[in-house]
C-alpha cells in the first residue's frame, strides 16, 4: 500500500499502480494487500513504463448488482469515509459479503450550506444515511445525510404567510432582481420582472414588499414591492 493506491502485480509480472479512486468493493485499504482483484489496465506509458490499474472499470453492472441486490432507495446504512472530495464524500457500504462505493454530494450533506467538507468529516469516520439511488450505471450508489431530518426550511418559512407585508433591508441588487435580507440562512427575493419601472433603490436601504410565494426548490421567500400607485407596464 502506499500514498493514494496501491502498488500491483500482474500475473505475467507486469507491476503498475492501482489508486485508491479505482477500487470498489473495499472498506479498509489494507484488506486488500495479498488479494487477487479483477482489473482493467487504465493507462500505459511504454517509454516510462508506468501502468495504472482500475478495479472499478473492470466491474460489470451485473458484479455490481450482484453485491448492492439487497439494497434499494430509501434505506438507512451505515457508511464509512474512504475520501473527501471538494463536491463531496466517498465513502463504503456494506452489502452483502462485500462493500459498495457510495457517493455524498456537497448537496446532500445538509441543508444548510457546507463551505468545506473538510472541516466537518474525515476519512475513515462512519456516518449515518439515506440511498436516494443505486446507480447501476456508475455502480455505486448515490446517498444523502440531510434526508434523513425534516427540512427545517418549511419551519422557518411559517411566518410569511402570503400577502404578508414585511419592511425589509435590500442585500443586493442584480440583473435577475433584488436579494432581501430576512435573517439566518433564509433567502429573500424580488424578481426583475416584479420591479417597477423607474425604481430606484441601493443596498441597505429598506423596501416595503409583500409575500407573493415560497420557491422551495431554490429555497427562497418571493415578494413583490408594495406599490402606492400601480405603473403604467408594470405586470
Amino acid at each position: 500500500i502506499t500514498k493514494g493506491g496501491f502498488l500491483a502485480r500482474a500475473g505475467d509480472d507486469i507491476a503498475g499502480f492501482l489508486p485508491n479512486s479505482q477500487t470498489v468493493f473495499v472498506e479498509e485499504p489494507e484488506s486488500l494487500i495479498g488479494q487477487e482483484v479483477k482489473a482493467i489496465i487504465l493507462e500505459s506509458q511504454r517509454d516510462t513504463h508506468k501502468i495504472i490499474f482500475s478495479q472499478k472499470e473492470a466491474v460489470t453492472e451485473g458484479d455490481f448488482g450482484k453485491i448492492a441486490g439487497g439494497l434499494k432507495s430509501g434505506d438507512k446504512v451505515t457508511t464509512t469515509i474512504t475520501n473527501i472530495a471538494p463536491f463531496g464524500l466517498f465513502v463504503s457500504v456494506s452489502a452483502g459479503e462485500g462493500f459498495v462505493e457510495g457517493l455524498i454530494h456537497v448537496s446532500e450533506v445538509s441543508w444548510d450550506k457546507v463551505d468545506n467538507l473538510a472541516d466537518h468529516f474525515k476519512v475513515k469516520q462512519k456516518i449515518e444515511a439515506q440511498i436516494i439511488e443505486v446507480d447501476l450505471r456508475e455502480r455505486r450508489l448515490n446517498l444523502s445525510i440531510k434526508r434523513l431530518t425534516e427540512d427545517p426550511f418549511e419551519e422557518k418559512t411559517k411566518e410569511y404567510a402570503i400577502d404578508k407585508k414585511f419592511t425589509l433591508p435590500i442585500l443586493r441588487i442584480s440583473d435577475t432582481g433584488i436579494s432581501l435580507d430576512l435573517g439566518g440562512d433564509i433567502q429573500g427575493f424580488v424578481k426583475k420582472e416584479k420591479v417597477p419601472p423607474g425604481f430606484e433603490a441601493k443596498q441597505g436601504q429598506t423596501i416595503d414588499v409583500i409575500v407573493s410565494g415560497i420557491d422551495k426548490r431554490r429555497r427562497r421567500v418571493e415578494f413583490v414591492p408594495v406599490l402606492k400607485a400601480k405603473p403604467i407596464g408594470y405586470r
